[in-house]
Order: C-alpha cells, then structure tokens, then sequence
C-alpha cells in the first residue's frame, strides 16, 4: 500500500493506493492554533492510518511561494506527519517538489505565452489577479485529470485530493 500526501497548514489530504487502485481519499482537518495544530499531525494521522499496512508514503515537499514563516510551518507538518506514520509502522518517506508531479501528469509550469493570454484576456487586471487566476486553471486541470482516470467528480473544493490523488498516480507510474 502506498499513502500520499497534501500539506498545508489547516488539514491534509490523503490518498490511500492498493497496488495501482484508488482505494480511499480524503482530507483530515488539524487543531486551529499554530502549535496545537502542528502537534496534533502526529495524533490524527497515527489514529487514521493505524489500521493499514502502509510500508511507503510519499508527500509534496514544501516549497518557498508564499513566504517563510508558511514554509517553516509547512516543514513542522511535514515532520510530525512522518512521526506519526513512522509509529504506525511505515519506514519509507519520500518527497516530491509539486512541480515534478505536477509536470509528471501533464500539468507543467505555465508558459509565458500562455500567462500573456492571461493578461490579454483579462485587461486591467493587477499581476496577483492573474496569477491567483492561472493557479486556479491549473487546480482545474489536475482536477480534470483525476476524474478523467478514477472516474471520479471531484470539484474545486476538493483540489487538495486531488492534488493527492495525482500524486499517488505520479508516484506509481513514473518512469
């Protein structure tokens, strides 16, 4: 069995893999306070994953977009996320950049002819808008993607499963 990973700050998504089969998916939501929240990872995850046999997992690596103090917290995540696993009997952790993933199942970096479209569809609009708007279009495509493959309707609200989803796909198949 294979377990993936979406971290942020208020919950974490997950994806449970059995050989190639999607066998479970879904997001665990974490205490409200900086430091409960964060000690918290451990206890939720170890409680939900207990009952499995999951020898790997693979998470998204954090990554430096927003600012430090997210990336700091996000490292914290991570860390108590793979202590609680590693109580629960897992013993191999990797992580992967979501841009490799993502690149991975055909969702690369966005080009600058494909951002000028953008900005020449959307006139006017202040840098952060597009970029706020071109991240939700890529959400958009790697939902597409997951549903296209599990059969599945997942909608906007649910894009970190299907960011872990995707991941768990990537990790199975790549070359």
């Amino acid at each position: 069995m294979l377990a993936c990973f979406d971290i942020s700050t208020k919950h974490i998504a997950f994806a449970i893999f059995d050989g190639m089969e999607l066998k479970e998916y879904g997001k665990l939501f974490l205490k409200q306070n900086a430091d409960d929240r964060i000690g918290s990872v451990a206890e939720v995850v170890y409680h939900k994953f207990l009952p499995y046999d999951i020898p790997v997992v693979v998470y998204e690596n954090g990554y430096l977009a927003n600012s430090p103090k997210t990336l700091m917290e996000l490292s914290k995540i991570s860390g108590s996320l793979i202590g609680g696993m590693k109580l629960t009997g897992t013993s191999k952790f990797i992580a992967i950049p979501p841009i490799t993933w993502q690149k991975g199942i055909g969702v690369g970096a966005t080009s600058l002819v494909d951002m000028n479209k953008l900005y020449e569809k959307y006139p006017g609009r202040k840098t952060s808008w597009i970029k706020s708007k071109n991240r939700e279009n890529r959400k958009q495509l790697i939902i597409d993607f997951v549903n296209k493959e599990y059969n599945l309707q997942l909608t906007m609200k649910e894009n970190d499963e299907a960011d872990a989803i995707a991941l768990g796909h990537y990790s199975l198949r790549k070359p």
